[in-house]
């Protein structure tokens, strides 16, 4: 694609103007959910089929560079997007500025003016909560518009369109909006989906913090609660042995008091040995350890 550069008198109409008035709900599941129900019937059968698609493939995003790839490839394929990016804006630290990662491919190459006008439209689109877009014209007269869509799920971020413009018409169709807006919506959608999933396991992993001190309080004196800490640990874990030490009297040195299962401990044995000097490292860097190292220089 040619070198783009932006418009320096753009139609007042169209540059640097919020085409849509209001503001995200602070409700992300309803918001999304009225977007797709009010817009759907501005789109056509075709365009449907391809957002119920890209709502499985977004939904089912396993993190967020995946999200990103699977808005962008529905941007391409159905919406005609020349260029997609994510824009970061710069946060209060020194010396950071704002940030376009190209979705689908690189943005080093674009032109300085290019990429000061999607800095400009994102940053007003992340500042109202509301769609912007400016017209941009190419090196050739042909003409595009840049539209910066602010995702409420991900404060102080925007994705970023450049659209081909069709001939027959110099503004967005109303049928491209409705699918922006919906791709919004779903992206709202997988966040708060994955809240709900990382508050269920931090519930879960509460519950099961407390049934586990309770189990280990309610042992006889300190050998039965290190069996019952290492026996609950390698229940929950799944591990295949687990060893629990203590350092008694105020000692430094840690002796291995408990192995999962019951098993018997020799205190002279070669392997009790290198257990303890495992938990003895583990003491005294007041961290977690590995041994034998797995890096010589982390000793």
């Amino acid at each position: 694609m040619k070198p783009l550069h932006a418009n320096d008198q753009p139609d007042s109409a169209l540059s640097a103007t919020s085409v849509l008035s209001g503001t995200f709900d602070s409700d992300i599941s309803e918001s999304a959910h009225r977007q797709f129900n009010t817009m759907s019937a501005s789109i056509s059968g075709v365009a449907v089929e391809a957002i119920l698609l890209a709502r499985r493939s977004l939904t089912s995003a396993p993190d967020v560079k995946t999200l990103q790839t699977a808005a962008a490839a529905y941007l391409r394929r159905n919406v005609n997007a020349a260029l997609v990016a994510w824009h970061y804006q710069a946060s209060r630290q020194i010396g950071q500025t704002d940030r376009i990662e190209g979705l689908l491919c690189p943005t080093d190459g674009i032109a300085e003016s290019l990429r000061r006008a999607m800095n400009e439209t994102a940053r007003r689109a992340t500042q109202s909560g509301t769609p912007c877009v400016q017209r941009i014209m190419g090196e050739s007269d042909g003409e595009f518009q840049l539209v910066a869509l602010p995702v409420a799920a991900f404060s102080g971020q925007c994705l970023l369109a450049l659209l081909e413009s069709n001939s027959q018409q110099s503004s967005i169709s109303s049928e491209t909006w409705a699918s922006l807006l919906m791709l919004s919506g779903l992206m709202n959608e997988w966040a708060l989906q994955r809240n709900c999933n990382f508050a269920a396991d931090e519930a879960k992993t509460v519950a099961t913090l407390i049934e586990l001190v309770a189990h280990v309080q309610a042992a006889a004196n300190s050998d039965a609660a290190c069996q019952r800490l290492a026996d609950s640990l390698q229940s929950l874990l799944q591990a295949e042995i687990v060893y629990v030490g203590l350092c008694r009297g105020g000692s430094k040195d840690v002796n291995l008091t408990a192995i999962a299962g019951g098993g018997t401990i020799d205190a002279f044995s070669e392997e009790t040995r290198l257990i303890e000097s495992v938990l003895q490292e583990t003491q005294l860097r007041s961290a977690g350890g590995t041994w034998p190292v797995r890096d010589p220089d982390n000793r």
